[in-house]
């Protein structure tokens, strides 16, 4: 008989507990579906692997190795399965959004430059490009995982660090970033480069998941609940706060932004909801989470203090837990946007 997991530390991981205290699951205002039949998902992933050649293999995974082939600082992989997460993450957010790339009230009536940092597969900044043709796209991430050769024109992607410098010859009319509170070791940095790098009256937008999961009474003592408390102090002890969207807006003030905006949204962890639309958001996210679970755990479980055989039980517990519809869990997610003021508002 294997040996139970060992008892959570409270202590360890006070941070994401103190965090949960202070968002009320009820203010997400999702109720269960109860004639739901625990049906599996519909929907499956047929992305491409684009391979990057500065990448280095680990535990069965390829992660970015960009900087003269040293260990990565970003604690996600890089490969085929991963690449397909991250396009099924895509679609998730654009049924969240009702079909929309972001909800910053970015002017499309003229020509303009826009940036997506942490690009990815490109897929958001090739989707923007192609919806709005008279704008001049630039997707930036570590790996070069992008389309070689677009079809869009009007679209590029370069290796870029945002943490580095900024070398861009031009401003930027929209910047926009998704799901980097794993990527940046200083975020407020990355904001205050791209507040130097924008035109006035540009807007840059953020959307995030805060690293949590909440829900009503089937949620406590799960394997998806514990395994999220464990991801926080991993990514704690490597740098990383996955709890800093709720920080966004305060930030983004004190660097300069006006009319700052935060928006709240929810991600059920699967198709649990009776409303139409968030079981629909469920069911890619169960994708995105079946994914995304034992990539985010390769790092930060061990770093977590967990043997190798501890990581695999916890993983294990998760992912059956996120294909479990009597359990009502959601992870909180974050839209923030805000507007580079002009000159004659900052006097």
């Amino acid at each position: 008989m294997s040996k139970e997991p060992k008892p959570v530390d409270w202590q360890a991981i006070g941070p994401s507990a103190r965090m949960e205290s202070t968002l009320n699951y009820a203010d997400w205002k999702l109720t269960a579906d109860t004639n739901d039949k625990n049906e599996p998902s519909r929907y499956k992933s047929t992305g491409h692997t684009i391979s990057d050649a500065h990448s280095i293999e680990e535990g069965g995974r390829t992660y970015q190795a960009y900087k003269d082939g040293q260990k990565s600082s970003y604690y996600l992989p890089n490969d085929g399965a991963e690449q397909d997460r991250l396009d099924v993450q895509h679609k998730m957010f654009r049924v969240l959004l009702d079909g929309k790339l972001g909800l910053a009230p970015v002017p499309v009536d003229k020509p303009f430059h826009v940036l997506d940092i942490a690009t990815g597969t490109g897929i958001w900044a090739l989707d923007y490009a192609e919806e709005n043709p008279l704008s001049r796209v630039t997707g930036t991430d570590l790996s070069l995982i992008q389309p070689k050769r677009t079809w869009v024109p009007n679209c590029e992607f370069i290796r870029d660090d945002a943490e580095d410098s900024w070398l861009f010859p031009q401003k930027f009319d929209y910047i926009h970033l998704r799901a980097i509170a794993s990527c940046f070791s200083d975020t407020q940095a990355v904001m205050k480069q791209a507040f130097d790098h924008m035109n006035e009256g540009a807007y840059i937008e953020l959307q995030d998941f805060v690293a949590v999961c909440i829900g009503d009474e089937t949620m406590e003592g799960t394997g998806i609940h514990r395994w999220a408390q464990l991801l926080n102090t991993g990514f704690l002890a490597m740098g990383r706060d996955m709890l800093r969207a709720t920080r966004y807006k305060a930030w983004l003030e004190e660097i300069g932004f006006t009319d700052v905006v935060e928006l709240r949204e929810s991600m059920p962890t699967n198709a649990w909801p009776r409303d139409r639309k968030y079981k629909e958001v469920g069911r890619w996210a169960t994708l995105d989470c079946a994914s995304g679970i034992p990539g985010l755990s390769t790092r930060a479980l061990p770093a977590a203090g967990l043997t190798p055989e501890e990581c695999l039980r916890v993983v294990q517990q998760a992912l059956n837990d996120i294909h479990n519809r009597s359990i009502h869990a959601i992870i909180p997610i974050y839209i923030v946007y805000g507007r580079k003021p002009f000159a004659h508002e900052s006097k």
